[in-house]
This record gives structure tokens, C-alpha cells and sequence, in this order.
């Protein structure tokens, strides 16, 4: 058995020393930023330049540019996703910087070592230790679409962020069960919905404008 900080036996088993409360926690630091390191330098050196658009971005875009425009959510009948947590993100931006299909990809850009870190609790939560939780980490984002999600406003990561966070709260509700715990696992699980199930969003509004 092994509490930290103190060496106890466990019958059949030999002595042992658990690790410190703080050096697991630097530890799991140190690895955190050494995955948000490993994407911002991947970032820096493939980021297209320019005001252009890639793959699907000038669909989503349309949606920014209505919200600004004439102040309400419309979504482009060429998207599939729900696409509102990312439509309000790319407004926010263009309020703040201007029009610009680079603005949009920035925003991508930072979202995706926040979806990074959310894959690396997730594999924390379901009981990884955090060398195998972060070589786990470093698959996910060494997949070859990751660096295209990253670098466009594709609505992949901003899917993948809320369903990882509330994939492991949902896992800590079942490990120890919190009311709280469930009402943030659950409004999680919904900005995700709202951001990639575009049927489940939009049929609703159809039906009742029918």
C-alpha cells in the first residue's frame, strides 16, 4: 500500500515510497506544457498566412458574418454542424479584431491546445498515468488531421473540447457522485450538442417555423 509521502508494506509485497502530492502535481504540470509546446511549435511551423480560406471555413464564416450583420444566428444550408459556441467565438473575435479568415483560424488556433489538455485529463480521469496519459495526448494530436482542424475553423475541435470535459466529469460522477458535478458535466454536454449536432438543433427551429 502507498500513501504518499510514507513507505508502508503491503503483505506479499516489498516496501515502497509513494511520490509527494507536489511532485505528481509539477510532474503533471510539466507534461501539460510539454504538449501545449509540442502543438504551438507545430502551429508555428505550418500556420497558413493570408486571408484565404481552407476547407469548409468559408460555410462557417457565413455564419459570423450574419451574427454581425444583422445581429441573429443563421446557419448556412451547406453546414452539418449547429456550429452556435463556435459562431459566437468568431463574432467575438471579428467585434474585437476585424473580418478576416486569419481571425478565425487564430481563434481555432487557440482552442486547440485547450482540446489538447482536455485529451490529456480525459486519459488522466480514465486512469492513465501520466507518461502513458500523455504519449495517449501526443497521439491524438499527431494524427494527420489534426494540424488542418487546428489551423482552419473547421468545428471538429470545437466539438472535441466539450465532449472531452464533460466525458471525465461524467467519469468522476460515476467514480463519486456530486450534484454539481453532474449540473457542469451536463451544461458541457450541451455546448457540444449545440455545437456539432446540427440536426438535433436545427429541426426543432424548421418545424416550428412550419
Amino acid at each position: 500500500m502507498n500513501v504518499a509521502g510514507r513507505a508502508i508494506a503491503s503483505p506479499g509485497r516489498p516496501l515502497t515510497l509513494a511520490a509527494p502530492p507536489g511532485r505528481i502535481a509539477i510532474r503533471s504540470a510539466a507534461l501539460l506544457a510539454l504538449l501545449v509546446l509540442a502543438q504551438l511549435a507545430s502551429m508555428a511551423l505550418i500556420v497558413p498566412r493570408g486571408n484565404f480560406c481552407l476547407a469548409d471555413d468559408w460555410t462557417y464564416a457565413h455564419s459570423v458574418l450574419w451574427l454581425l450583420d444583422e445581429h441573429r444566428l443563421r446557419i448556412s444550408p451547406w453546414a452539418t454542424a449547429s456550429l452556435l459556441p463556435q459562431t459566437l467565438l468568431g463574432g467575438l473575435a471579428f467585434a474585437v479584431l476585424g473580418f478576416s479568415f486569419e481571425v478565425l483560424r487564430h481563434v481555432t488556433q487557440a482552442v486547440s491546445p485547450l482540446a489538447g489538455a482536455a485529451a490529456l485529463a480525459w486519459f488522466r480521469t480514465s486512469g492513465l498515468r501520466p507518461r502513458d496519459a500523455t504519449l495517449a495526448s501526443f497521439a491524438v494530436i499527431a494524427m494527420p488531421a489534426w494540424p488542418m482542424l487546428a489551423n482552419s475553423f473547421m468545428s471538429d475541435l470545437y466539438g472535441l473540447l466539450p465532449a472531452l470535459v464533460s466525458a471525465l466529469l461524467f467519469m468522476r460522477v460515476l467514480r463519486r457522485f456530486r450534484w454539481r458535478t453532474l449540473a457542469g458535466a451536463s451544461l458541457v454536454a450541451a455546448i457540444g450538442v449545440l455545437e456539432r449536432a446540427g440536426g438535433a438543433v436545427r429541426l426543432p427551429g424548421r418545424l416550428a417555423m412550419a
